[in-house]
């Protein structure tokens, strides 16, 4: 347990500021897409037809896309501590 705390506090964590709109916006922005990707990975498996499975496929790599493109993840990504204070891992209290 000693080894994962080691490198789980190296991460860039933060908490929400939910008295700073811009910081809200962006936490619902997340959950809201965490969501649809939650709700798209449960419909997969009730796909009736090919056609259906591809089409939320595709939705699922988009919303992954949406994701993967907020500006917290790409500065995450690169490695960049200093992402503004915006960051990929976020805690809320």
């Amino acid at each position: 347990m000693r080894f994962f705390t080691q490198y789980l506090i190296q991460l860039p964590i933060r908490t929400i500021d939910f008295s700073d709109p811009a910081d809200v916006a962006r936490h619902d922005h997340m959950v809201s897409l965490v969501e649809r990707m939650l709700d798209l990975h449960k419909q997969l498996p009730e796909a009736a037809t090919p056609h259906e499975k591809t089409a939320l496929q595709r939705q699922i790599e988009a919303t992954d896309g949406q994701i993967d493109g907020c500006p917290a993840v790409r500065a995450d990504k690169r490695g960049d501590r200093n992402c503004g204070g915006k960051c990929r891992i976020i805690i809320v209290k």
